[in-house]
């Protein structure tokens, strides 16, 4: 479990990086304003091209987060044809098969291996064309959606996340004690969008405990706050620190997590 919050924590914040990363339009590029109220450029070639935005996600609107989270639930239940998985799902595929891509670390003797997506330099490049490509995806179901991104060191940011008209509250019926640190509460989703109830049905074949390899079954499970993802939101000393690292093999570690 310990490994799954690290993994989730991972990937949400090469969400706040990449998505901070803006799109630039050249100077020799006419930006128009189409008659449906979005932003477009266009090129040397007179071809026309959407802008995406990304916002953050606290000043996401009600209509916003709902068209978010329907593009995402469309492309769960979207399988293409020749696939025996959805569209989601072989996202979570290509996510779960890099982590299990492993290589011998040159110069170790004791053959010590290491992911290739995770814990080495390709990490940023990686994740970037990762969620760019299912950010691409969202936008062939709804070309207006976009991937949001937060500052973990804004209270507001985790309750707007992690409310039931986003992606939903903190799992329920489960407790786990940890000597030392206390009991912290979790399980499977049970309200939201995100829930099973709800029509959120995980795939238990690439739904696995990392530790294990074994099924977490058909519903999406969540802790929130648990070692080592306590603090939240996240203190401004520790992204200043991070931010302040002028040495990237220093750096991508701070950021990752």
């Amino acid at each position: 479990m310990k490994l799954l919050l690290k993994s989730v924590k991972i990937l949400i914040y090469s969400l706040l990086i990449v998505s901070a990363c803006a799109v630039t339009v050249f100077a020799h590029d006419r930006i128009g304003y189409g008659q449906d109220k979005h932003y477009r450029y266009e090129n040397l070639r007179g071809q026309y091209a959407q802008l995406a935005v990304r916002k953050n996600v606290t000043d996401l609107t009600p209509a916003e987060k709902a068209a978010f989270v329907k593009a995402i639930k469309t492309l769960k239940t979207t399988i293409p044809a020749g696939s025996k998985v959805s569209i989601y799902d072989q996202f979570v595929a290509i996510h779960l098969g890099a982590t299990r891509l492993i290589h011998n670390h040159k110069g170790h003797s004791d053959g010590s291996v290491q992911e290739l997506a995770h814990e080495n330099a390709a990490f940023f490049p990686w994740h970037r064309e990762y969620i760019r490509r299912f950010e691409q995806a969202l936008q062939a179901v709804n070309r207006t959606v976009t991937l949001p991104y937060w500052d973990w060191t804004d209270p507001k940011a985790f309750d707007v996340i992690f409310n039931d008209d986003f992606l939903g509250s903190n799992g329920q019926g489960v407790t786990i004690k940890i000597p030392n640190q206390g009991d912290f509460t979790g399980g499977a989703v049970q309200t939201g969008a995100f829930a099973a109830a709800n029509g959120w049905i995980m795939n238990p074949e690439l739904n696995l405990d990392p530790d294990t390899g074994t099924s977490l079954g058909t519903s999406l499970v969540r802790f929130l706050k648990i070692p080592p993802a306590t603090d939240y939101p996240v203190p401004k000393k520790d992204n200043e620190r991070a931010l302040s690292l002028n040495n990237y093999s220093l750096f991508r570690p701070a950021l990752e997590g």
